[in-house]
Parts: structure tokens; C-alpha cells; sequence
């Protein structure tokens, strides 16, 4: 089957997971940048012609811009990194439901299939009983010229027929829906989803064994939705670990780099700062010494409930993830029992209609008795083709709920 082209939800998560690294790195090694207006004091003596000093006070405007920026941020202590790490854990998570998304795109993609195949099996019962109910039409025609059946006859059988061609008039139109809805899920453009008609290649594969245990296994270790799950719970963790960090001592290495300007105006203060005319640097060690508050505590406290939380929702998804999946074995094994039940049942059909076909021919059954005969053949090939497709629904199911390789997911 033909790739599936992704939807603007799935493609976002690309964009998310860029700007959630920019933001960490943003996180991790930002610094500030500040600009500052005012005026400087100075206090100067000057000694008059009378040897007395007199004081005098001037305001100089005063322009500065500071860099500071973190060299290393607690030296490398875990919580100082828990941001970055966080922001690591929530793109894994992002990568996880992309994942999810396309399987979900590929597990409609196979659906579409199945009920495509369904519907062309469907209608060519359908016409098979036409083609069966014209040829019954015509002997039954040539029984009542011989006086060997009544004229109701005819009118049975031509009701019957009728019937089966309104029948596979909705089937045409069931075909062409199914179709639509099959070029849609491969992606397929506007213009072929209103005039292609998809031909399936190959009927539907039989059902295989498959070891539940196994299953199990694999989708609690793979299942994107628990990759994303446990990347969240992760997450969390290390909020919480930096959360609770924020009331303990931290010392940083910190640079700085100033521009001041010291003028008697403030255009010409400003043109000494943008002239660089003095600058001014600094590398130290920045000692945090955090006062504890309310505020701290109860975003440590929000750190930790949301860890707890996320480990609910893990279990939680877990256990529905086990739910899912048993049901979809089950339903596969029944739906592969209903299948070889019906095989065995339209053999059994087959054989009931020749012999009343027989009957009616020695005088012994009548028309009705023949059509009841049909329906019963009809039906019981129905339900072997809708039991197929159930098998092929529900193992697609499993494959996306345990992560298979991508070609259990293809459709033949």
C-alpha cells in the first residue's frame, strides 16, 4: 500500500519538537540583557580668591548596558539540568504520538481496505444470485408451458430477481463509498477520490496464529501512546527534582560585559556608550541563596502531584492498552472461527440446493421451496466475507496495538 501522507496534526509535532530544544537551550545557557538611565552625583570643592572652599554639586546623565550571561549554571549539579532534560523527555514524548498518529493513519488506510474487498465480495454474490434467478426463471417458464409448475411460479422468481438487482444497485453505490474512503486514507487528491474506483489486487489473508504472551510483551515495551506516557512521567520527575532545588544554595559561574557612558548631556552619554569608549568586565562566582516562601513550596508541591498523576495515567494506560489488546485476539478468534464455520456451512448449502433444485424438477418441491434454498447459500457466503474482513480489521488492530514491523500493516 502506498505511504500515508501525513495530516497537518502530525506534522506539527515537528515544529513543537524545535522550539521545545530551542527552548531548552534557552533554558540551560540564557543570560540577561539590561539598559539603564540616570544621573551621577559628584561632589566637587573649589577654593575662591578669598582661600575659603566652596562645594559644588553636579548631575551628569548616566547610560549603561550589562550583559550577564551563565558560563555554567551549578556546575553541572542534576537538578541546575533538570529543565533541559525535561524539555528532552517531552520532545521524546511529541516523537511518540507522531508515531501513534501515522499508525493510526495506516491502521484506517487498512480498514478501508478490508471494507473495500468486503463490499466488490458482496456484490458478486449478488450477481451471482441474479445470474442464478434468470437462469431459474427461464426453467421455471419452461415447467409451466409442460404444466408441471403454476404461473405463480414466475412471479416468485421474478420478485426474487428484482430484489437482488435493487440490491446490487446499493451495492454499487456501497462499492464507490468504500473506494472514496480508501483513496482518502492513502491521501489521495480530490479529483481521484470523486473519479477512481479502487480495484483490490488480492482477496484478504487467512488468519494466523498468534502467541498473546508475545503480544503483550512487545506492546507494553513499544506501544508509542506508553512511550509517550513513561517520556511525561520522566518529564515530570525532573520538574519536580527543580522544583525542589529552587530552595537550596546554588553558585554559578557567571561573565559580564558593560558599556557605561558619563556625559554632561545625554546625547553625548549615549554616543560614549555606543562608542564603547569604556568598557567594563567581569567573571565571578554568583552565590543564590534562595529565602524559602509559600511560592516555592507550592510549586514543589504541584511538581510532585503532577508526578503522581502522570504515574496513574501510565498504569492506567497500561491496563486499557491490555484491554484492547485481548479484545482485539478475541475478536480475531472469533471472527476465524466464524469463517471456518461458514465454509463448512455454504459446502452444506450448496449440496441442500442441488438436491432441491432435484426435487423440483421430479414434481416433489416447489419454487418457493428453491428460492428459501438461494437465500440460505447467499447468506451463508455473506457472513463468510464479512467474517474475513473482521479477521483482517482486528489484525490490523493488534499489529498497531503491539507495534508490529510495517508490513504486517500493509494491505495485500
Amino acid at each position: 500500500m502506498p505511504g500515508v501522507s501525513d495530516s497537518d496534526f502530525v506534522a506539527g509535532f515537528d515544529r513543537r519538537v524545535a522550539g521545545q530544544v530551542r527552548a531548552a537551550r534557552a533554558l540551560e545557557t540564557g543570560g540577561t540583557f539590561s539598559v539603564a538611565l540616570g544621573q551621577q552625583r559628584t561632589e566637587t570643592s573649589i577654593a575662591t580668591q578669598g582661600g575659603t572652599q566652596e562645594g559644588r554639586t553636579t548631575f551628569d546623565p548616566t547610560t549603561s548596558a550589562t550583559l550577564v550571561h551563565p558560563l555554567l549554571r551549578g556546575f553541572g549539579i542534576g537538578p541546575t539540568l533538570a529543565p533541559r532534560r525535561a524539555i528532552d523527555e517531552r520532545s521524546r514524548s511529541a516523537s511518540a504520538l507522531r508515531a501513534q498518529a501515522q499508525l493510526d493513519a495506516e491502521l484506517e488506510a487498512v480498514i478501508a481496505y478490508a471494507r473495500l474487498v468486503q463490499a466488490r465480495a458482496e456484490r458478486r454474490v449478488r450477481r451471482d444470485g441474479i445470474a442464478t434467478n434468470r437462469e431459474q426463471l427461464t426453467l421455471v417458464r419452461a415447467l409451466v408451458a409442460s404444466g408441471r409448475a403454476a404461473v405463480g411460479d414466475v412471479a416468485a422468481v421474478e420478485r426474487s430477481l428484482r430484489m437482488r438487482e435493487a440490491d446490487e444497485t446499493v451495492l454499487d453505490a456501497e462499492v464507490a463509498l468504500r473506494s472514496a474512503e480508501l483513496l482518502r486514507a492513502m491521501g489521495g487528491s480530490p479529483r481521484d477520490i470523486l473519479e477512481t474506483e479502487v480495484v483490490p489486487a488480492d482477496p484478504l489473508p487467512p488468519p494466523e496464529p498468534r502467541a498473546s504472551a508475545e503480544l503483550a510483551a512487545r506492546a507494553l515495551a513499544k506501544n508509542p501512546l506508553l512511550v509517550a506516557a513513561r517520556a511525561e512521567l520522566s518529564a515530570a520527575g525532573y520538574d519536580a527534582r527543580f522544583a525542589a532545588s529552587q530552595s537550596l544554595v546554588r553558585l554559578d559561574l557567571t561573565a559580564a560585559v558593560s558599556l557605561v557612558g558619563r556625559e554632561r548631556s545625554l546625547p553625548a552619554s549615549t554616543g560614549q556608550l555606543l562608542s564603547g569608549h569604556a568598557p567594563g568586565y567581569f567573571v565571578g562566582l554568583d552565590l543564590s541563596i534562595p529565602l524559602g516562601n509559600r511560592t516555592a513550596r507550592g510549586n514543589e508541591a504541584a511538581a510532585n502531584a503532577e508526578v503522581d498523576r502522570r504515574s496513574a495515567e501510565l498504569r492506567d494506560r497500561e491496563r486499557e492498552l491490555c484491554v484492547a489488546l485481548a479484545g482485539a485476539i478475541a475478536a480475531e478468534r472469533a471472527a476465524a472461527e466464524r469463517v471456518a464455520l461458514a465454509s463448512s456451512a455454504e459446502a452444506a448449502a450448496e449440496s441442500t440446493l442441488r438436491l432441491e433444485e432435484d426435487r423440483m424438477l421430479a414434481g416433489r418441491s416447489s419454487t418457493s421451496d428453491v428460492l428459501l434454498r438461494q437465500q440460505e447459500l447467499f447468506d451463508t457466503r455473506l457472513v463468510a466475507i464479512r467474517a474475513r474482513t473482521d479477521v483482517a480489521i482486528a489484525g490490523a488492530a493488534i499489529a498497531v496495538l503491539s507495534v508490529a514491523s510495517e508490513s504486517e500493516l500493509q494491505a495485500p
